[in-house]
């Protein structure tokens, strides 16, 4: 993938082809970014968050391992992404 390229997505259940303007060397999973606006313009939806950023404040790093096994019990949540490393 470059830029320029375009790429195909589902997304909503619609298929929708974008093209890439740009490229981010990521060494842990795979993402796409993309601004309100251009979301909005390709899937013809209205952009709605779907991340909520939580900071504890027990950073100990048992409790933000507890607190992120009991969020993906949750029936709305897909992914729970955490960096302990950060915690100072």
């Amino acid at each position: 993938m470059k830029k320029g390229d375009s790429l195909k997505l589902k997304i909503n259940g619609k298929k929708d082809r974008v093209k890439v303007s740009g490229v981010a060397e990521m060494y842990a999973g795979h993402f796409i970014y993309m601004t309100k606006a251009y979301y909005e313009r390709e899937t013809h939806d209205s952009y709605q968050s779907n991340v909520t950023i939580v900071r504890l404040k027990d950073q100990d790093v048992k409790n933000v391992e507890n607190t992120a096994a009991d969020f993906i019990k949750l029936p709305d949540v897909y992914n729970v992404s955490q960096n302990t490393s950060l915690i100072r």
